[in-house]
């Protein structure tokens, strides 16, 4: 009997194999919350904060939830949008919520330290499965934030520090993730939702309107280098526009803030003058580079990766044919290394020239170098034809950083 043209049109059903791999890495995500939490409420929660900046934003947190608690959680929240801020917006926002749900403590607020993470996982996964590539590279790809040094130090910025560079880190990490999902622009829906992206990245700190100013022009000159300029141009400009439609009150609102706590602050201040190194350009480079390795990224991240890699060389090399793979999508997969170069480059040259220098807000840079990596393993992946290699990599991968964690 002939196929009935309703049926046949309607969007693909999920694969029943890729439920099951959704519905395990939930389990995952649950587990790796709840050894957090075990923890925070044992080890930090329990003992005065160590660093002033957190005691800052715990402030405000608390301070939003007992507005909220006086006018409503809907004016508690608006108002926390609203206030007077320099560096940033959702911490507080998103600590009332939690807050409300979980009752005020420390412990709740280094919660959402640990939700941003499992979040910047969830989107790595969700952006390397949606794109029909290997789910064996989509549970590395999820693994790799959990591998990383910073979140796990017991020093500032770090996952135990309620702080903006951490949330900072995790929402570059979904941006940079949703830009996978964009199909190099020819996508407006996930065009859409990368400029979404951007914006709650932008209210999260401030400071990374100074990355995507230089992201969004190293976006359009690599969309003019190369095909459906048009197509790809319009989805960027939608994308810029939703981020800014979401950001640009907010920023309004805040404009004298801004200005006296990064410009001049930072510039002219007597800020400036106490964390000025006076570093010249060679001493930022190594500055930069050798603390983002270091106590970013950390050996244990650098070693996974170059094992990692080199394991899928070997299993590319001794591939018996070549895989099959539609011009679309290789074409899509080598925009990854553009994407990861963009989101590692562009805030590495912002902090190298910035005079002030900080090895905490180093975590900027690891949602590109996360995404590089991805990108290798994808284009190798693709080359080998061991039906085992993939599921063994992965699980290795898994199992590594579960124990880093």
């Amino acid at each position: 009997m002939p196929s009935n043209p309703k049926t046949s049109m309607t969007a693909p059903r999920p694969r029943p194999g890729l439920l099951v791999q959704i519905a395990l890495l939930l389990v995952v995500l649950a587990v790796e919350f709840f050894l957090f939490d075990t923890h925070a409420s044992r080890a930090q929660a329990k003992v005065y904060p160590r660093w002033n900046d957190q005691i800052q934003y715990l402030t405000e947190s608390y301070t939003g939830y007992e507005y909220a608690r006086a006018h409503g959680l809907a004016t508690g929240l608006w108002h926390t949008l609203i206030k007077p801020s320099a560096q940033g917006t959702l911490h507080d926002f998103a600590a009332v919520i939690a807050f409300t749900l979980a009752g005020p403590s420390r412990n709740a607020a280094l919660a959402l330290n640990m939700l941003a993470l499992i979040a910047w996982q969830a989107a790595l996964f969700f952006a390397i499965a949606r794109r029909k590539q290997s789910l064996a590279l989509a549970w590395a790809a999820a693994a790799l934030p959990l591998c990383l040094s910073g979140p796990w130090q017991n020093a500032p910025g770090s996952a135990i520090d309620f702080r903006l560079d951490h949330l900072a880190m995790c929402a570059l990490g979904v941006t940079s993730a949703a830009a996978l999902m964009v199909d190099r622009f020819r996508s407006r829906r996930w065009s859409l939702a990368f400029g979404t992206a951007v914006g709650i990245t932008l209210l999260t700190r401030f400071l990374t309107g100074a990355y995507f100013v230089l992201i969004f022009a190293a976006l359009l000159t690599w969309i003019l280098r190369g095909d459906e300029k048009k197509l790809r141009t319009i989805n960027l400009a939608l994308a810029a526009a939703v981020a800014a439609a979401m950001a640009a009150p907010i920023f309004w609102l805040n404009r004298e803030w801004v200005w006296n706590y990064y410009y001049i602050g930072h510039y002219f201040g007597p800020e400036s003058a106490i964390r000025d190194p006076h570093f010249d350009l060679g001493q930022s480079v190594a500055f930069v580079w050798a603390n983002f390795g270091e106590r970013q990224l950390g050996s244990f991240f650098g070693w996974l990766a170059a094992l990692g890699t080199a394991a899928l060389v070997i299993g590319a090399f001794f591939a018996t044919s070549t895989p099959k793979q539609t011009p679309a999508s290789a074409a899509s997969r080598r925009g990854w290394w553009t994407l990861g170069a963009v989101f590692l480059l562009v805030p590495a040259l912002i902090l190298t020239l910035h005079q002030q220098k900080s090895e905490v807000v180093l975590g900027a840079l690891a949602p590109g170098a996360i995404v590089l990596i991805i990108a290798a393993w994808a284009a190798l992946l693709c080359r080998c034809t061991l039906r085992w290699l993939p599921s063994v990599f992965a699980a290795a991968v898994v199992i590594a950083a579960g124990w880093k964690f």
